[in-house]
C-alpha cells in the first residue's frame, strides 16, 4: 500500500508555486522587449526556470511517495525528463507573450505547457524501476493531462491579461497565476499518481542498476534552490523593475509637461524663437521663426543656422541690389558667434529686428528676433517731424521777420523824412504797404495757431446741420471784393440749399484756404462747384463734394507728396522756392476735413492745373427746407 510524506507534498507544491512565479513575470518582462537576441535569451531563461521547477516539482513528490518495495530511477530518462517542460514552456513562452498574439496562441501555449507537464511526468516514471508491474488507469490518466491544459490555460490567460494591459506592476495578478501555475503542476502530478497501478513482482529483492534515490535526493535540491534562488532573483528584479518603471513614467511625464508648457509658451511669442545645439542645429523653434525664415518646410529640425540666415537671405534680397546679402549674413553670423548687445538688423525689406542670442551651459544657442518696424518708424518719423520742425521755424523767421522790417521801415521813413509825410499821395502809397504787410503777418501768425490748436486738440468742433450754397456764395464775393478785377472767382452751385453736417466755422475756414490758395497759386481764375450729381432728398452715408480748381501751373508728383502735410517747407524745396505764406493753409484744411469725418483729395496736373475735392457728410434734412440761421 502506497504513503505520501505531506510534508514533502507541501514542498513540491511550493517549489511549482515559486518556478510559476517567476515564469509568469519573465514572460510579463518578454513582453516589454522588442524582437531580437535578447528576448530570445530571456525567453530560454524563463523556460528553463520553469522546466526546472517541474522537473523538480516531480521528483520531490516522487520521494514523498512510499511504498513497501525497494525504489531507484534510471540516470539517462531522469536527465532526459526535463526536456518536454522545458520545451513547453519555451512554446507558451513564445506564443503567449507576445502582444499580437490572439486566443488561438493562447490555447496553442496552454496545450504545449499542459502537454511538457504531463509528458515530463510519465518520462519520470517510466525512470522509476522497482520490483513489480506498473500500470496507469486510462481515464485517471486522461484526466491528469486535462488537468495540465486546463489550470495551465487559466494561469497563462491572467499573464496574457497583464501583458495586453503593458503593467509590470500587477504583482497580485502574477501571485494568482503563480498559484494556478503550482496547481497545474502539482495536480496533474498527483493526478497521475492516482492513476498508478503497481502489482508485486514474483522476483524477490532484484539488484537494480538504477539511479539511487539519495543522489536524486541532493539533485532535487540542487534544483530546488536553484528555483528558489530564480525565484528570489525575479522578485527582487520585479520589484527594482517597478520602481525604474515608476520613475521612467514620472520622468517622462515632467518631460512632456515641460515640453509641452515650453512650446505653449513660445507659440504665444509674437517673436521669432529658436534653439539649436552644440552642433549649431535646429532644435526647437517656433511657428513665426519657420514661417519667417523657413517657408514651406514643416519639419526644419537639424539644418544650420548658417545655412538657414545665408538661404534666407538670399531668398529675400536676390533682386535689391542695393543690399550686399554677404554683408549682411556675415552680421548677423558675428552676432551668433559672440552674443552681446543686442543686434539691430533688417531681415526683410523695410523691416526692422532687434535680435537677442545667447550660449546655453551645454553650448547651444537661443536665437530670439523682436520685429521693432514700428518703433523705428515712429522713431524715424519723430526725428523728421523734429527736423521739419526746426525748418520751418527757420522758414518762417524769415516769412515773419520781412515784413516787420518793411513795417518799421516804412514807419521811420513817416516819422522822419518831412517830403514824405507832407505829400499825401507818397504816404498812403506806404500806409497801404503797411496795411498789407500787417496783413500778411495777420495770416501767418493765424495759420500757426490754427494748426497749434489743432494739434494740441483744442479746436473745439460744433456740429450742426447747414446750408453752404450762402455761405460759399459769401466767401467768393468778399475774397474778388478784396482782390480787386484781376482775380476771376466762379461758383456753379445749385439754386437751392445743399445741407451737411460739419463745424460751420470749419467749413467756413477751408473753403476760405481753398480759395487762398488757388489764388496765390493758380494765376487767381479759381473755380467752386457742387456736383448735382452728390444730391438726394435722403443722404444717408452719402457724402456731399465741394470741389476747388485753379487753371495754374499745377503741382509736381513730389509736391504732391508733401502737400497737406504740417511743416510743407521742410519736405520740399519746391514749397520754400514758391511759397510766400506759411504753406500750412492746406494742412489745416486737411485736418479741419479730418475732424469733420470728410474726406480730402487733391488732383493736379504740371502746365494743366489743379483740383481739390473736399466730401462732407450729407446731412439727412429735406433739400427745401431752410434750418434757422442760414
Amino acid at each position: 500500500m502506497a504513503q505520501y510524506d505531506l510534508t514533502l507534498v507541501g514542498t513540491s507544491y511550493l517549489i511549482a508555486g515559486l518556478a510559476g512565479f517567476s515564469f509568469i513575470r519573465l514572460l510579463v518582462h518578454v513582453a516589454e522587449q522588442p524582437n531580437g537576441t535578447g528576448r530570445t535569451v530571456w525567453q530560454i531563461v524563463g523556460a528553463l526556470i520553469m522546466g526546472l521547477g517541474v522537473w523538480a516539482m516531480h521528483f520531490v513528490g516522487m520521494l514523498a511517495y512510499r511504498l513497501p518495495i525497494p525504489i531507484g530511477y534510471d540516470a539517462a530518462l531522469t536527465a532526459v525528463s526535463v526536456v518536454p517542460a522545458i520545451g513547453g514552456s519555451f512554446v507558451a513562452m513564445r506564443l503567449v507573450g507576445n502582444r499580437t498574439h490572439g486566443t488561438r496562441a493562447l490555447l496553442l501555449g496552454s496545450i504545449a505547457f499542459g502537454g511538457g507537464i504531463g509528458a515530463m511526468h510519465y518520462t519520470g516514471m517510466a525512470a522509476m524501476e522497482v520490483n513489480a508491474i506498473v500500470r496507469y488507469d486510462i481515464v485517471l490518466f486522461c484526466a491528469s493531462i486535462g488537468v495540465a491544459v486546463a489550470l495551465g490555460l487559466l494561469a497563462l490567460s491572467i499573464a496574457k491579461w497583464i501583458v495586453r494591459r503593458g503593467d509590470e506592476l500587477q504583482i497580485s495578478a502574477s501571485v494568482l497565476a503563480a498559484g494556478i501555475v503550482g496547481f497545474a503542476v502539482a495536480g496533474m502530478h498527483y493526478t497521475a499518481m492516482a492513476s498508478t497501478l503497481c502489482f508485486a513482482s514474483t522476483v524477490p529483492d532484484p539488484i537494480f542498476r538504477a539511479y539511487n534515490p539519495d543522489i536524486l535526493a541532493a539533485l532535487t535540491g540542487i534544483a530546488t534552490l536553484t528555483i528558489l534562488a530564480a525565484a528570489g532573483g525575479a522578485l527582487a528584479y520585479d520589484r527594482r523593475l517597478a520602481k525604474e518603471v515608476l520613475q521612467r513614467e514620472e520622468a517622462s511625464r515632467r518631460a512632456m509637461v515641460s515640453d509641452r508648457r515650453l512650446s505653449e509658451a513660445m507659440e504665444t511669442l509674437a517673436d521669432d524663437f529658436a534653439i539649436f545645439d552644440a552642433a549649431d542645429r535646429l532644435v526647437f523653434w517656433n511657428t513665426h521663426f519657420r514661417d519667417a525664415y523657413v517657408p514651406g518646410i514643416s519639419d526644419p529640425s537639424g539644418m544650420q543656422f548658417e545655412s538657414i540666415m545665408r538661404d534666407h537671405l538670399n531668398r529675400t534680397f536676390a533682386s535689391d541690389p542695393d543690399v550686399d546679402v554677404m554683408d549682411r549674413a556675415g552680421e548677423i553670423m558675428a552676432h551668433h558667434a559672440s552674443p552681446g548687445a543686442p543686434l539691430m538688423w533688417q531681415p526683410f525689406p523695410k523691416e526692422w529686428a532687434l535680435v537677442r542670442q545667447r550660449h546655453t551651459s551645454d553650448g547651444g544657442t537661443v536665437f530670439l528676433s523682436t520685429d521693432i518696424t514700428d518703433v523705428k518708424r515712429a522713431e524715424l518719423q519723430a526725428e523728421r517731424a523734429n527736423r521739419a520742425k526746426t525748418e520751418f521755424l527757420h522758414s518762417m523767421s524769415h516769412e515773419l521777420r520781412t515784413p516787420l522790417n518793411g513795417v518799421i521801415g516804412i514807419a521811420e521813413m513817416l516819422l522822419t523824412v518831412d517830403s514824405i509825410r507832407n505829400d499825401p499821395i507818397r504816404s498812403n502809397e506806404y500806409l497801404t504797404d503797411i496795411k498789407g504787410s500787417g496783413e500778411h503777418l495777420l495770416t501767418l501768425v493765424s495759420d500757426i495757431l490754427d494748426m497749434a490748436a489743432i494739434e494740441r486738440g483744442s479746436h473745439q468742433m460744433a456740429l450742426e446741420t447747414f446750408d453752404i450754397v450762402k455761405p460759399i456764395s459769401e466767401i467768393a464775393r468778399t475774397m474778388r471784393s478784396a482782390h480787386g478785377p484781376d482775380v476771376s472767382i466762379d461758383f456753379d452751385v445749385p439754386d437751392g440749399p445743399v445741407h451737411i453736417d460739419a463745424d460751420r466755422r470749419a467749413f467756413r475756414q477751408v473753403i476760405i484756404n481753398l480759395i487762398s490758395n488757388g489764388i496765390q497759386h493758380g494765376g487767381g481764375q479759381v473755380t467752386i462747384a457742387i456736383p448735382s450729381d452728390d444730391l438726394g432728398s435722403s443722404a444717408g452715408d452719402r457724402f456731399t463734394r465741394v470741389i476747388v480748381s485753379d487753371s495754374g501751373p499745377g503741382m509736381s508728383v513730389d509736391l504732391l507728396e508733401v502737400v497737406g502735410q504740417p511743416f510743407p517747407h521742410a519736405h520740399s524745396p519746391q514749397v520754400r522756392s514758391s511759397s510766400t505764406g506759411s504753406g500750412l493753409g492746406l494742412a489745416i484744411v486737411s485736418q479741419l476735413m479730418h475732424l469733420n469725418a470728410g474726406k480730402f483729395e487733391i488732383f493736379s496736373e504740371e502746365m494743366v492745373g489743379t483740383r481739390i475735392v473736399t466730401s462732407w457728410k450729407a446731412a439727412r434734412v429735406n433739400a427745401k427746407v431752410e434750418l434757422a440761421g442760414d
